[in-house]
């Protein structure tokens, strides 16, 4: 029997990731299609504690000293596959370090905006990869126009060659583009747009039937099952305990 206990929850949507913060959360074993980093403060200790998990292991989480940080990836985004060939290893598929860097928790327990959210999700990538100095990346103008014509359909039920040869590529070169630019594959990044669509609905006050259709699922059952395979979490769950759960959504590129 699946039960949650969360005392003050946040989850932010980002193009390719979701992060949650709080205090207090008991989850017991589930597992989910969205690799997971999990930071929280080490008992008996000033140290942190930095948890990643791999996508579809069963894991559990209970966390009752102070404040906790989740980062949630695809997979198959760049940074998962980075964590995945970096850290993870075929049998264990999971890895955790200590950090004195306890600098983290004192930003993660401060009032955050959305920004320090993604400023502090960035910095956890980063000591998990020691890699600070990563240039950015230009995104192609026809993988940017590709991402316009993602945002401006009304139906996101559409097939990759409904798009490559509108910004004059190859499929093969524009799958490859699309993943090396934006971090995902096509069909991922198209599936993030639907549950970010059918969320916005939710929070404007739709029900679940209508933020289905909003969000291109075949029903509520379908959308619900889809958030649950990804995240871990029951859509119902996050939203019908509004006391002590906030949701916020950030545009995808």
């Amino acid at each position: 029997m699946c039960y949650y206990i969360l005392v003050k929850h946040t989850i932010i949507f980002f193009k390719n990731k979701i992060c949650l913060y709080g205090t207090l959360i008991t989850h017991p074993i589930h597992k989910h299609y969205l690799m997971q980093i999990v930071v929280s403060r080490k008992i008996f200790s000033n140290k942190i504690s930095i948890e990643v998990i791999d996508s579809n292991v069963s894991h559990s989480m209970f966390i009752f000293r102070g404040v906790y940080f989740s980062i949630m990836l695809d997979p198959l985004s760049s940074n998962g596959i980075k964590l995945k060939n970096t850290l993870l290893n075929n049998k264990t598929r999971k890895f955790s370090i200590e950090s004195s860097n306890t600098m983290i928790m004192e930003k993660i327990s401060a009032a955050l905006s959305v920004d320090d959210v993604q400023s502090i999700s960035n910095d956890i990538i980063k000591i998990l990869l020691k890699d600070r100095n990563e240039p950015r990346h230009i995104i192609d103008k026809r993988i940017k126009k590709a991402i316009q014509l993602i945002k401006q359909s009304k139906s996101l039920n559409m097939q990759v060659n409904e798009i490559y040869s509108k910004v004059g590529l190859s499929e093969s070169h524009f799958n490859l583009l699309f993943k090396k630019d934006v971090g995902l594959p096509f069909r991922k990044y198209v599936l993030w747009n639907k549950l970010f669509r059918a969320v916005l609905s939710i929070l404007n006050g739709c029900s679940y039937t209508v933020a289905a259709q909003d969000g291109d699922f075949f029903d509520s059952a379908h959308l619900a099952r889809t958030f649950k395979e990804n995240t871990g979490i029951s859509i119902s769950h996050i939203f019908k305990n509004k006391r002590f759960i906030q949701v916020h959504v950030e545009d995808l590129i």
